[in-house]
């Protein structure tokens, strides 16, 4: 049995321990925190000074790096944005081209992704980049771009070739393109929900939608881009929809609608949005919403894409129309009988205009 002083020695070292390891702890998520700022600042004055900070943020000399919540401690080292703008990112860096862009090395990568990312043939890669040469020396050039490709990004081991195919290593290599795939496949089969259920939908969806933030490199107008822009483009318009009725079913055509409205400006040439919020707004009863949405649609369309809106849309928007005329000519008539049978005869009385002004009065509201 320990004696009463060396019970409380140990405690005053457990106690001095633990507040250690706190303030180690403390003083190294700011240093992490700072290193994150570092380029947001702008131009350092000394790039030594950016590198130090990277350097403590990681955890030099042993002291392991501490998580920050928003990522796993072992998260994928390059993380690739291609949906709505083309970025990488190099542990929390963004890759800087000083010098010439690298152009073949990038569209190799960009063409890996749309083809899956996984097990692409070579082959493929070869027609996708190079479909006007011979087999040999596309194979030559695919060959020389793989290694120019590996030197940008530093990661030699992380471009796999093996059996003719190449693949991104999923350890290292972060898609926003194949991840909202994934999202978006996770989603399907949960928007059956009844009121007062629960299973998540909502985090799902509002991560699918986080990652979508635009069509798939949309400068890059190759085939294999604008295949995988068109599937990216009709997965995220379906889930938006089935989202979307999944808030009608449940009452919540509020949310509905800001479902739509947020989809629309994520992705303002996705005619279909258009079209399916201009029904909610028509089975509400906001007519004026819907011909106001309507316009903005053939705007954005006609000054980005010099098109008008498709047939099906318009449609939607002539029975909007009927539905305004309808409702301005019944506005029109009930003021003209309420004057001519009563407040234009009480006015006929006391010498004011008569029935036939108000006759007068409806020509002129109907005609508008």
């Amino acid at each position: 049995m320990r004696k009463p002083s060396q019970i409380g020695h140990a405690t005053a070292c457990h106690c001095e321990i633990t507040w250690t390891r706190k303030r180690l702890e403390r003083w190294m998520a700011e240093t992490h925190s700072l290193a994150e700022q570092l380029p947001d600042i702008g131009n350092l004055p000394h790039a030594q000074m950016r590198t130090l900070m990277l350097a403590l943020a990681r955890g030099m000399n042993g002291l392991p790096r501490m998580a920050t919540g928003r990522e796993p401690m072992n998260a994928p080292r390059i993380r690739i944005h291609t949906l709505g703008r083309f970025a990488i990112e190099i542990d929390g860096w963004p890759l800087d081209f000083s010098g010439r862009l690298p152009r073949k090395p990038l569209d190799l990568l960009t063409a890996i992704v749309a083809r899956g990312g996984r097990n692409v043939a070579a082959s493929t890669l070869c027609a996708d980049l190079w479909p006007d040469a011979d087999g040999a020396t596309a194979a030559q050039s695919f060959n020389v771009t793989l290694h120019r490709l590996r030197k940008v990004l530093g990661a030699r081991d992380a471009l796999c070739v093996h059996g003719g195919s190449v693949s991104l290593d999923p350890a290292t290599f972060w898609v926003d393109a194949l991840v909202f795939e994934q999202a978006i496949a996770q989603m399907d089969g949960h928007t059956e929900m009844q009121p007062g259920q629960y299973d998540g939908s909502v985090e799902r969806f509002d991560a699918a939608l986080d990652l979508y933030q635009g069509a798939f490199l949309p400068m890059q107008e190759a085939p294999w881009a604008t295949l995988l822009r068109e599937r990216l483009r009709s997965k995220f318009v379906r889930a938006v929809h089935a989202y979307a009725e999944r808030c009608d079913r449940l009452g919540q055509h509020d949310l509905s609608i800001a479902v739509y409205r947020r989809a629309i400006e994520i992705d303002p040439l996705a005619e279909e949005l258009y079209r399916r919020l201009m029904g909610v707004y028509d089975r509400l009863g906001l007519t004026a919403d819907g011909v106001a949405l309507y316009r903005r649609c053939r705007l954005i369309l006609g000054r980005l894409l010099g098109v008008m809106p498709a047939i099906e849309t318009r449609e939607v928007y002539d029975a909007i129309q009927r539905k305004v005329q309808a409702s301005t000519q019944g506005r029109a008539e009930t003021a003209a009988e309420r004057f001519a049978y009563g407040e234009g005869a009480a006015a006929a009385a006391l010498g004011g205009p008569g029935p036939s002004a108000a006759g007068r009065i409806l020509g002129s509201v109907s005609g508008l």
